[in-house]
């Protein structure tokens, strides 16, 4: 129930936004994006779980992993580009706490958590990133938006009340 609460909930945020004319490849590939991150938290889950194996060792893999296939992509589509020193801070800085950091703990957290149980609490960044765009950019919360994030809070809220009940 708290999943389809949750899921209705972002249908319901998203509403005027998704049915537009022309938005069918946005809508493919988020849909193709959500099943590679499903499997990704499956496989990790696994990984931690079954084989135990490190969290800090998983981390580092995947996140290398992802930096070569940034780096062969830029290479074959000629984005190289010199970058001064703050652009380097700025990478170091995002690579490291925004990225690293942020996927140990993530993975940290799948080790403990069901997969379906995380993939639901990821869902408070819709909760989140509109929060701030309102506070600090200004943008105006419509009474539909309100809805789909009363809608996914609760669904999120039920999830994880029940699997700590369980």
């Amino acid at each position: 129930m708290g999943i389809a609460l949750t899921l209705f909930g972002v249908l319901v945020f998203f509403a005027n936004d998704v049915f537009l004319i022309g938005e069918s490849v946005g809508l493919a590939a988020t849909l193709i994006s959500g099943i590679g991150w499903a499997t990704y938290m499956i496989l990790t889950r696994y990984c931690l779980r079954g084989n135990g194996e490190s969290v800090i060792v998983l981390t580092t893999c995947s996140m290398a992993l992802g930096s070569l296939m940034l780096l062969v992509t830029a290479i074959l589509t000629g984005n190289i580009v010199a970058i001064s020193y703050g652009g380097w801070t700025t990478i170091l800085w995002l690579s490291v706490v925004n990225t690293a950091f942020a996927f140990l703990i993530w993975n940290h957290a799948l080790r403990t958590l069901r997969a379906y149980e995380q993939s639901i609490l990821q869902n408070t960044m819709l909760i989140q990133v509109t929060l701030l765009a309102s506070f600090l950019l200004g943008e105006a919360l419509t009474t539909l938006k309100v809805s789909g994030i009363i809608m996914v809070f609760t669904g999120v809220l039920v999830v994880q009340l029940w699997s700590k009940a369980r």
